[in-house]
């Protein structure tokens, strides 16, 4: 059980931004109800879990596919395993309409990563390794545009 509310607040702080309009209870129970079901389908070890929390993904197929479901269940990643920037920017840009300078530095950090799609992948509508890649993209990318990542 600690490992899933740890699981749930590595999700909410890191991908938090994308839903931060919602009120803290409605993020959490949103990111844990997701975040149940990945780790369901795709188990993680209580070292991987704190791994995601590094912002790093550890480098087993659970932990690439675990990642991969919560972008696939929160629409940042379609039915095909690729990266829907368009989705991810609608709801960016609904959940910070009243603050122009989140909106604008979120939407440059999802259209930056829209690079994602070019790259080769090998386990193709999965999206484990497309996930991998968007996440790494997120991580060396939001610094750059001001994004302070948890």
């Amino acid at each position: 059980m600690i490992v899933r509310f740890l699981l749930c607040l590595y999700i909410v702080e890191f991908y938090g931004a994308h839903v931060q309009a919602r009120t803290d209870q409605e993020i959490k129970a949103w990111f844990f109800r997701e975040g149940m079901d990945c780790n369901i389908e795709h188990p993680i070890s209580p070292k991987e879990m704190l791994e995601l929390k590094e912002n790093k993904i550890p480098d087993t197929n659970n932990a690439k596919c675990f990642v991969a479901c919560v972008f696939k269940k929160t629409g940042m990643l379609d039915s095909k395993g690729m990266f829907d920037a368009e989705n991810s920017i609608a709801m960016t840009q609904k959940d910070f309409a009243n603050d122009p300078n989140r909106l604008e530095s979120s939407k440059k950090l999802l259209e930056a990563c829209k690079k994602v799609n070019d790259e080769a992948v090998s386990d193709g509508e999965k999206g484990c390794e497309r996930s991998v890649l968007l996440h790494k993209c997120f991580v060396e990318t939001a610094p750059q545009l001001g994004i302070k990542l948890p």
